[in-house]
């Protein structure tokens, strides 16, 4: 990041005319130390995926593939905050449309306070996903969740996070975003991500995507559904015909 510095040896501060030596901000320096880094990396087929605060360096990141971050927000939940996600705020900052530069969401357990899981659900109605901190239970987690996105042509498909799709939930506190790939024949198809934004377990919750719907299916368990319960900041993937 570019804090204050005012050392010579890294070639930053300056002597004022009261003839002390003054901090400076690095934001040249450090876009410069990235794009020689992007260069000498990308000829090797490696990639830069920074773990930093993006908003705070924000002139690197023309010069990196992806951005991992989350601690700051996850803070309060980890210690027991009961608040209903902050969607707005998360929107912001987490999604990396505002500086174009994909962002992986961090994921910091304590359980039975906060968990994987809920990381996932606040996650993945923005349209990214958490990476696994450790081998085992994360890793096989994300690991269902990967394949299920791998098996449905996401590259050809429309998305629809729920801040752009209306009331499409009977219950307003459960969000919906949702891929939707329209086949050849015109048939479509939707992979659904529907999370419980509030620490209160919500049952009974119904979709209202499209009227042509007949089916809904547990993409991770399988089966058929009708209607969801979610427990709290709990979430559910489900593939629609």
């Amino acid at each position: 990041m570019p804090r204050l510095c005012a050392n010579t040896a890294h070639g930053c501060g300056y002597y004022g005319a009261d003839g002390r030596l003054h901090g400076t901000y690095p934001i040249r320096a450090i876009r410069n130390m990235f794009r020689r880094l992007y260069a000498e990396l990308s000829m090797r087929g490696c990639v830069i995926n920074l773990h930093s605060y993006g908003c705070l360096n924000f002139t690197a990141l023309p010069y990196v593939n992806g951005t991992w971050y989350g601690e700051n927000l996850q803070t309060a939940y980890i210690k027991g905050s009961n608040e209903d996600m902050p969607l707005d705020y998360f929107r912001a900052e987490y999604t990396g449309r505002n500086m174009g530069v994909p962002v992986e969401f961090i994921a910091y357990e304590n359980r039975p306070v906060w968990n994987f899981e809920n990381a996932v659900a606040m996650s993945i109605i923005h349209g990214i996903l958490p990476r696994p901190n450790d081998i085992g239970h994360p890793l096989d987690l994300m690991s269902g969740i990967w394949r299920v996105i791998d098996s449905f042509p996401i590259a050809k498909s429309e998305w629809h996070p729920y801040w752009s799709c209306g009331d499409i939930t009977s219950d307003p506190r459960a969000k919906c975003s949702y891929y939707v790939y329209t086949a050849p024949d015109g048939e479509k198809q939707y992979l659904a991500f529907i999370s419980n934004t509030t620490a209160e377990e919500l049952s009974g919750i119904t979709l209202s995507i499209d009227k042509a719907i007949t089916r809904m299916i547990d993409a991770i368990e399988g089966g058929n559904v009708s209607e969801l319960t979610l427990g709290p900041f709990g979430y559910r993937i489900l593939y629609m015909k």
